[in-house]
């Protein structure tokens, strides 16, 4: 438990803070006596994180507080008495779909910040929350390394490392993944020579265009410019020789100038695809996706941030396949990638690295809902 707000203890302000304690590792096999609970139902021993990571819910969070108070007794005497809270922390529960949550309760409540959450921030309480509520929507910190993809949980403990910024930093990106149209203009030039190197021309294509997806491959509009065609000539040539050479070099004009706008079109793709990558990727640096929230309240990427993260639909981050190439609650969906070894002699089952199996909550309710789309 937390006390306090702003700074304040708890004897300053008299509101006191419970924190849910969302389990990472595996509980212990029990004993084979008591394998079955008092329903006759067979425990269930995943971690919180491995559950609300799978769509479900985790069982009810229980803390009590014992205090004790002075009063009166009926002779007017100064008696102790021990006070008890039991406070309650229970899951939201979801349809078929895992953002079909009540628009009141969607699984926590509307938090506010009193300044920045950053690697060194020392408002113990804003960190608490940020840390509890990235928690809850499963999200790991990812890439604390390079070229790292496993999962690795943090610890909900008031201080805000590293490992949370990555956290963070995933929630962001999320949250303002985009593929919207992006801009690119490049102009190319290419000389040609003739065979007697007496004579040159040069083809110049621009090519401005806007380019859309994930890897800018959807061109939804596109202008090209070709500047004419210009041949130069050596001095000393005769007229009959001038002819000749230009000759030569028209008859290569179409195909240069096609290999030209070829070159200018595909660089102009790539330039907009540069300009769509910081929202697409996560090694990608971009505005507000920084693991960091800020300080300045009103400021557009906090605000971004901490809507998001009070949204009843918030992204959940969620482990769409386990090591098998299927999940029986998104049928008819396979993933290509999985722990085998795919027939590669020198790689035993089980060691493939940067396995791709957890994305969105949004993500896997719309693989779901193929289940039940007309057919």
């Amino acid at each position: 438990m937390v006390g306090g707000y702003g700074g304040l203890s708890f004897a300053q302000t008299g509101i006191l803070y419970a924190i849910p304690n969302l389990t990472d590792t595996r509980a212990s096999a029990p004993s084979p006596e008591d394998i079955y609970d008092r329903y006759d139902t067979m425990r269930d021993l995943r971690s919180d994180m491995d559950k609300l990571r799978q769509g479900d819910t985790v069982s009810d969070k229980l803390s009590r507080l014992t205090f004790k108070v002075w009063v009166k007794n009926e002779q007017g005497q100064l008696a102790a008495r021990d006070v008890i809270i039991w406070l309650t922390a229970r899951d939201a529960q979801h349809g078929v779909f895992f953002g079909d949550r009540p628009l009141d309760n969607p699984g926590y409540s509307a938090m506010t910040l009193q300044g920045e959450v950053n690697v060194g921030s020392t408002n113990k309480l804003d960190i608490f929350k940020v840390e509890q509520r990235l928690k809850y929507l499963g999200y790991p910190a990812l890439k604390t390394a390079p070229t790292d993809n496993t999962i690795k949980n943090f610890e909900v403990d008031g201080k805000f490392t590293d490992k949370e910024q990555a956290a963070l930093k995933l929630f962001e990106k999320v949250v303002r993944y985009t593929t919207e149209a992006q801009t690119a203009k490049v102009t190319l030039s290419k000389t040609i020579k003739s065979k007697s190197g007496n004579a040159t021309a040069v083809a110049t294509v621009t090519v401005e265009l806007e380019a859309k997806g994930a890897l800018a491959l959807e061109v939804v509009k596109q202008t090209v410019t070709t500047k004419p065609w210009k041949i130069t000539f050596k001095s000393g040539l005769t007229p009959e020789q001038k002819q000749l050479e230009e000759a030569e070099l028209n008859a290569k004009q179409a195909d240069t100038e096609l290999a030209v706008l070829n070159d200018a079109t595909e660089a102009a793709r790539k330039a907009a695809w540069a300009k769509i990558q910081p929202s697409t990727r996560f090694d990608v640096k971009s505005t507000g996706a920084d693991g960091i929230i800020e300080a300045t309240k009103g400021d557009i990427n906090r605000e971004l941030t901490l809507n998001w993260l009070n949204a009843y639909n918030a992204p959940h981050w969620m482990r769409l396949f386990s090591t098998s190439t299927s999940n029986s609650l998104l049928p008819g969906w396979y993933n290509s990638q999985n722990d085998n070894s795919k027939g590669d002699p020198k790689k035993a089952p089980g060691i493939y690295s940067n396995v791709e199996r957890y994305g969105t909550s949004w993500m896997f309710d719309l693989m779901r809902a193929r289940e039940f789309a007309p057919q």
